[in-house]
């Protein structure tokens, strides 16, 4: 895998990792120890793209997500050595191929799967594909 050839970027609310160091810190951020859906995008160290969706449902017993603190974690696990906090909750959706790869919530009650509309997205084409 090469440098990454961006052309457009997104922010997000605040650093997860920074310099391979999980500086999330739960306290700093408001919702940051509330365990949720998250949604965080990263870099390695090589400049390959790291996406990762945690399910949850915030008022489920049974998978309700992460802390921040937490997905940082699992991003440093994963070598990110940039990686940024995306929106998160029900509205974290993955679609790879076309897709969906998660189990998105719209109400934040269990068994209930949907998508929720959302004001930004990720998308990355591949070569691969003709569309």
């Amino acid at each position: 895998a090469g440098a990454v050839n961006m052309w457009n970027f997104v922010t997000g609310f605040g650093w997860l990792v920074y310099n391979g160091e999980n500086v999330a810190k739960n306290t700093e951020n408001p919702t940051g120890a509330d365990i949720a859906a998250r949604t965080a995008i990263g870099l390695d160290r090589n400049s390959n793209i790291l996406f990762v969706v945690i399910d949850g449902c915030e008022r489920c017993s049974r998978n309700p997500g992460v802390t921040l603190e937490e997905i940082g974690s699992i991003l440093v696990d994963l070598g990110a050595w940039y990686a940024i906090n995306l929106d998160g909750g029900g509205s974290s959706t993955m679609v790879v191929d076309m897709k969906v790869a998660n189990q998105p919530t719209c109400l934040d009650v269990p068994f209930i799967v949907c998508q929720r509309p959302v004001a930004t997205v990720v998308c990355v084409k591949s070569t691969r594909y003709p569309w």
